[in-house]
């Protein structure tokens, strides 16, 4: 989700209950005082950061709420042209939003040059799948904003910074988070090749950063390469062999 917004029926795990004895509503005020304008300049500028420069591009915005990320984008790179979807209209949006299933985007294949998915995967129940649907109808790059968990810590102060941020907008909190390792394999089972990350985000100020920022969040762009029929199966298959032969004694 670009900024905020709820999560596909379909995609969407079951949330976790953490009231922490604070209203959601109250918690959307401090969040939209505090954190949400910074947030959408930061996230602006790294996606801006990561796409190519002097191309005109237009791009679609998984998740896009009421369309500011992809606005605030437009502002600063006016050759980029910027479309969102999301399985809830907002009542006003500043970019054309079109409403989707939470399933198959409304898209033929190929038919945009890249996709965004900000801050939306590690609210799915089947992230893979999301992911998968972007590459169908991405024909460059798809740029992904998430988060990296490498141990307990990590994953303790993610839970707690998504429940602070989105418990007051009704969004899924499933608390799903990949390590780096594990983002690699994703993407190396869906034919998608990591062409530039950025890790040092910023997106807190001081002294907040020093617990919120570290390497937990990132920004990439992942290519969209052609994969040959029956590259899934290929994959579990060499999988299993390379189990195998992992398993099997030295000669």
């Amino acid at each position: 989700m670009s900024v905020k917004t709820p999560v596909p029926p379909s995609t969407k795990g079951s949330e976790q209950q953490h009231n922490y004895g604070i209203d959601g509503k109250v918690l959307e005020l401090v969040h939209s005082t505090t954190i949400l304008n910074r947030r959408v300049r930061v996230l602006r500028d790294a996606i801006c950061g990561v796409l190519p420069r002097g191309t005109r591009l237009e791009g679609v915005d998984i998740g896009c709420g009421n369309g500011i990320l992809g606005k605030s984008i437009q502002q600063i790179r006016p050759e980029i042209k910027m479309v969102g979807v999301d399985v809830h209209l907002w009542p006003k949006t500043v970019i054309p939003v079109t409403k989707y299933d939470g399933t198959r985007l409304p898209f033929d294949d190929k038919s945009v040059d890249f996709t965004i998915l900000s801050d939306v995967l590690h609210h799915c129940d089947s992230p893979g799948a999301v992911l998968k649907e972007a590459a169908r109808i991405s024909r460059k790059f798809i740029i992904i904003k998430d988060h990296i968990s490498e141990n307990a810590f990590d994953h303790a102060t993610l839970k707690f910074m998504d429940w602070f941020g989105n418990k007051g907008y009704g969004v899924a909190l499933p608390y799903k988070y990949f390590s780096a390792a594990e983002w690699q394999t994703l993407f190396a089972e869906l034919g998608l090749k990591p062409e530039v990350t950025h890790t040092k985000l910023n997106l807190y100020p001081m002294p907040f950063s020093l617990l919120f920022d570290r390497k937990l969040h990132f920004v990439s762009r992942v290519a969209c390469e052609k994969r040959p029929a029956g590259v899934d199966r290929w994959l579990t298959l060499s999988k299993m062999s390379q189990q195998m032969r992992l398993s099997s004694p030295l000669k």
